[in-house]
Formats: structure tokens, C-alpha cells, sequence
């Protein structure tokens, strides 16, 4: 939140990009969601043009990384896999985006031997995110996808610098995702954000303290490994977002999000929305593995989805 420090996971979905050679006289673009190709040109500005079908939203990030690297492919396949981050033909709000960013341009890279530097193809991926998003957000999701680290603690001054730090997941610490109906914009709950913010200004400056010194404890647990002091600094930190949601009007607690939680709370589980964008996707965590168990059967009665994160 602002200058605070975000503890971000790194969950095990990945996507894949591949580029081949191949013998027909144009490029291809293929899509694992959509399951077609789509055959395109790269004009001399580095625009793609799409010569019968448009991809539309599939293709944006091929677009967008041509375009920065300004690289000119000719008779190339590029492949882009995101299987992994649907369940049942739905998108799962668990940063796709920022996967594809940070792969596309290590594949391009890799493929016109730009021997580009770590730095120099994290700042490419920060700008095709940026810019795919209409320059909303932080950028931090793309920082912890090319980290690939499992977790890691960035504020926007690191995220600027191209810096995080690495943090090891407590070993007594469980979580699980939860699939639900709802999905909302994440450029809609940033404009309301800042909107808030401009418009309660003293509510914002003394919430933001608190949160800040709630956000130093948090890191401080995760230093320490101590999973119970996670779980009770978190609650307190779901806490503060509630207060946040509710002076906005953010639309970050759904009804289904507010069921979720009661049935956590009667069953002594900690439960968020995830902070990833789409607001379809719950965080169960616990440092309980007989707590867990319970838990996800009566999930499971109530007909949720639960996917595995780590």
C-alpha cells in the first residue's frame, strides 16, 4: 500500500512462451487458451498487423513486446501458454499478466540474441505490464513473477530500483486458493482508490500510518518464521482493508468473500481476497494442517473450487 512493503507469493502456475522457426512465409501466433493460430506481420515501426483474425487481448503482450524491442520477426511460430492459470475454461485472478511479461520478453530476447541484462529485461517486462494496463498498478506483481523466488518483500522505492527481497515461506505455514464467482476490474478499484484518497485525505494519512507500522511487524514475522504471529498481524492488516473497502467503496469483499470469511472464522482459519487482480480468487492460510483439512471438506460441500498455490 503506497511506500508500505507487500509480501508477495510467487505461486507455482507459470506460463510459456516459445519461439520456433518455421517453413510457411509469414509469422503465427498461437494461443493455448483460444487454441488457434493467428498469422501476422511486423511493419517497419515494429507494429503488428494481424492478417485475418485478431487475437484481441490474447495477442496484446506480442504486440507490445515487439514493439518495445523493436525486433522484426519473420517466419517465426510464437506460442504462448496460460493454461495454468485457468480452472474450468475461467481466468483465475492470479496475475497472468505479469507472467506473460516477464517470459515473452526473456523469449524474445533469448530468440534474437539481444543479450539484454537481467535489469535491462525486467524494465522491458514493468514496461509492456505498464502499458497493457493503461500505466495502472504497481508493477510489483511483474517483479515477483521474473523474481520467481517463491516469496518476496517489495515496496514501490525497491520496485523503482528494480530491487526485492527474497523471504522463505514458513515450513507450518498452509495455503490454499479458493475460486469463486465474482470478478471485478482492477483498474476500476485503482481509480476508486485514488479517488478515495484525494477525497479523505486525514482518514487516509492516519490509516496509512497505522498500516505502515502494521506492515513493518508483518515483515518482522516473516524474518522470524513465527506462522502465529503471520496469521494474528494479517488479521489485523484484513482489518484496516475492511475500514479501506468501506470509506471507498473499493468492491473488494464480495458476498461470496464475506460467506467465506464467517465459514473461515467459525472454523479458526485466516481468510482474504487475494490481492491479485480479478477479485475472483480467496486466500485460505493456516498454520493448522488438521484445521486445513476440515476446512477444504467444507469448501468442498459448498461446491467451491480449491486450487493448490505452492
Amino acid at each position: 500500500m503506497e511506500g508500505g512493503s507487500a509480501i508477495i507469493l510467487s505461486t507455482k502456475q507459470r506460463s510459456s512462451v516459445s519461439i520456433e522457426n518455421h517453413d510457411k512465409p509469414y509469422n503465427l501466433f498461437y494461443s493455448s487458451v483460444l487454441d488457434q493460430y493467428f498469422e501476422f506481420s511486423v511493419n517497419n515501426n515494429f507494429k503488428v498487423d494481424w492478417v485475418e483474425n485478431d487475437p484481441q487481448s490474447f495477442g496484446l503482450f506480442i504486440s507490445l513486446a515487439i514493439c518495445e524491442l523493436k525486433v522484426k520477426p519473420s517466419k517465426a511460430l510464437i506460442s504462448i501458454d496460460t493454461n495454468e492459470f485457468y480452472s474450468n475454461g475461467k481466468k483465475i485472478g492470479l496475475g497472468s499478466s505479469a507472467s506473460i511479461a516477464s517470459v515473452i520478453i526473456s523469449a524474445l530476447d533469448e530468440y534474437f540474441n539481444l543479450q539484454l541484462s537481467e535489469s535491462e529485461k525486467l524494465q522491458k517486462a514493468l514496461n509492456i505490464h505498464a502499458l497493457s494496463q493503461d500505466n495502472f498498478g504497481s508493477g510489483l506483481d511483474v517483479i515477483t513473477s521474473y523474481a520467481d523466488c517463491g516469496v518476496v518483500e517489495c515496496n514501490l522505492k525497491m520496485a523503482n530500483e528494480l530491487k526485492w527481497r527474497s523471504l522463505k515461506w514458513p515450513s507450518d505455514l498452509y495455503i490454499k486458493g479458493v475460486i469463486t464467482s465474482d470478478q471485478s476490474s482492477t483498474k476500476i478499484m485503482i481509480e476508486k482508490y485514488n479517488h478515495g484518497k484525494d477525497s479523505n485525505q486525514i482518514f487516509f494519512k492516519q490509516l496509512y500510518s497505522e498500516i505502515g507500522h502494521l506492515l513493518n511487524k508483518i515483515s518482522t514475522a516473516w524474518d522470524t518464521q513465527n506462522s502465529a504471529k503471520i496469521l494474528e498481524l494479517m488479521g489485523e492488516y484484513n482489518t484496516f482493508i475492511k475500514q479501506l473497502n468501506e470509506k471507498f467503496n473499493l468492491g473488494i469483499f464480495s458476498d461470496e468473500h464475506k460467506r467465506l470469511i464467517d465459514l473461515a472464522r467459525s472454523a479458526d482459519i485466516f481468510y482474504k481476497p487475494s490481492g491479485a487482480g480479478g477479485g475472483d480468487l480467496g486466500l485460505v492460510i493456516t498454520n493448522s494442517e488438521k484445521k486445513l483439512t476440515y476446512f477444504l471438506s467444507t469448501l468442498s460441500d459448498s461446491n467451491f473450487s480449491i486450487i493448490d498455490l505452492r
